[in-house]
């Protein structure tokens, strides 16, 4: 997000908020983020403070850095879902004001905090709220009754309330953003993608779909020990869900249902279980629910800190995952170890630095763990011995994230930028390492995240991916610059 003079860009780091300048420099850290996912930021007018949503609540940061703190609390009984995607409107004469989403994540409603009295109230159903000095508040909406796109409000910036009714001007469009002259800038046909599973051989040539295509995007696939399903995360049904999908035939099963946030699937070593991490108490915790949908999911780790990327040891005796939220460090890798008695688990730190090291890998024998580290100032791919961590190979060299094993042990695969790259490795007697070979490269492969964005077959031959496929595929998004995008509207608000 920018400043209100351009000078400076705002954005998301691991668990931190930074500054950087626009023309180029070094980033500036503001504050440490709380426990929760970052969904937007923005700048006052005065340049004075920043507002950010994290872990579903609206916190405020000077604009130099510091300490951050709760926007407003709601009062007792009082529910409202999530906060997210704050937006400062321009100051007027005696009224400061904030619009922002709130509510479920498949039912997001346009909020508004008047700054100057502390009162928030709803304007209706929306999300992605941005002002327009035409006098309007631009907007996404999704609703099922009314038409998917662009939807403007008449809106007083000196009484902070609507003064028309909204109405529609861009079908299917989304992502929606102002410049202070009136530019409208917006992404075209939000919504329409279809994702499908495929197969690669180690050239990148595509050999055959995977289960069916599924409204959204799927992410993050990950093969059951078999190789007969896949688990992954897609939103097709509203929220961010894990699916099943078979790999012989065209069927796909919903596994999680809670609402928010629920990604990042692993299977146990028997293939009956699959351990994800959900947001759905409020911070990221570690789950495990049974593969055949049957049951309740069961907690393994939760909070205060943030948990993620879980991943299991060959004999189930194990689970790795990343710990985030802590002051000190960026990120941590824990794991939780089976009690001899058989009543759960006890946990532990498998490695502790100011650093971010996050998706861990158990290597096939259980000797030792692949993760990814930005120790050396950007994120490589390391392996230490486990569980005493002691000893360190580095794996990739100019960067690399998104580790796997093979299922022989024999390689270790890792994406550098959007190349999957392939190591030849050895595990016994110890730990060794050949120098990486190029597979070939992929858009799909590249994302923020170090979790993988692929798997490997059991042969090690072929390789599962996401692609686009429909009309999507065949014509891709567009952005879309618009000047004086009111000029076309303005008989449409005067009826």
């Amino acid at each position: 997000f920018w400043s209100p003079d351009s000078r400076f860009i705002g954005f998301r780091s691991g668990q931190e908020l930074n500054r950087i300048p626009a023309e180029g420099g070094d980033p500036i850290t503001l504050c440490g983020l709380p426990l929760g996912t970052y969904i937007g930021g923005s700048w006052s007018p005065d340049g004075t403070r920043i507002v950010f949503s994290s872990g579903g609540q609206l916190y405020e940061v000077p604009a130099r850095g510091g300490a951050p703190k709760l926007l407003f609390e709601l009062e007792e009984g009082e529910k409202a879902g999530f906060f997210a995607r704050p937006h400062f409107l321009p100051f007027s004469a005696g009224t400061q004001g904030l619009v922002y989403n709130f509510g479920a994540v498949s039912d997001p409603r346009l909020g508004l905090l008047d700054l100057e009295t502390g009162v928030h109230r709803e304007l209706g159903p929306g999300s992605r709220p941005v002002y327009s000095s035409s006098g309007h508040l631009v907007y996404q909406s999704s609703l099922v009754d009314e038409t998917p796109g662009l939807w403007v409000l008449p809106f007083s910036l000196e009484t902070l309330t609507a003064t028309g009714e909204a109405f529609p001007i861009v079908e299917g469009g989304g992502l929606p953003s102002v410049a202070q002259d009136g530019t409208l800038v917006y992404l075209d046909r939000v919504g329409s993608v279809e994702g499908q599973l495929v197969w690669r051989d180690r050239g990148g040539k595509r050999l055959g779909p995977i289960g069916r295509p599924q409204a959204g995007s799927i992410r993050f696939p990950t093969l059951s020990p078999d190789g007969s399903r896949v688990a992954a995360q897609d939103n097709s049904a509203g929220d961010f869900d894990i699916w099943v999908h078979e790999t012989e035939k065209a069927v796909a099963t919903r596994l999680t249902f809670a609402a928010g946030l629920e990604a990042h699937a692993t299977w146990s070593p028997s293939g009956t279980e699959i351990t994800f991490t959900s947001d759905r108490r409020g911070s990221r915790d570690i789950f495990s629910k049974p593969a055949a949908g049957t049951g309740e999911a069961t907690l393994l780790v939760g909070g205060p800190l943030e948990d993620d990327y879980p991943d299991w040891s060959p004999d189930g005796n194990y689970m790795v995952y990343e710990v985030s939220g802590d002051p000190k460090n960026k990120g941590d890798i824990r794991y939780l170890k089976r009690k001899t008695d058989g009543g759960g688990f006890e946990e532990a730190v498998f490695l502790s630095t100011p650093r971010q090291e996050g998706a861990a890998k158990f290597s096939p024998d259980g000797r030792f763990v692949a993760y990814c580290s930005d120790e050396s100032g950007r994120f490589e791919v390391y392996v230490r011995p486990f569980p005493e961590g002691a000893g360190k190979w580095q794996v990739s060299s100019n960067g690399g994230t998104q580790p796997r094993w093979s299922r022989d042990g024999k390689e270790l695969f890792y994406v550098k930028g959007s190349i999957l790259m392939a190591a030849p490795v050895k595990t016994a007697p110890s730990f060794s390492v050949s120098t990486p070979a190029r597979l070939f490269e992929d858009a799909r492969l590249r994302g923020g995240l170090l979790r993988p964005h692929y798997d490997v077959s059991k042969e090690g031959q072929r390789f599962l991916l996401e692609e686009i496929v429909g009309d999507e595929a065949d014509n891709p998004r567009s952005i879309h610059v618009i000047q004086n995008w009111f000029t076309e509207f303005r008989d449409r608000e005067q009826d």
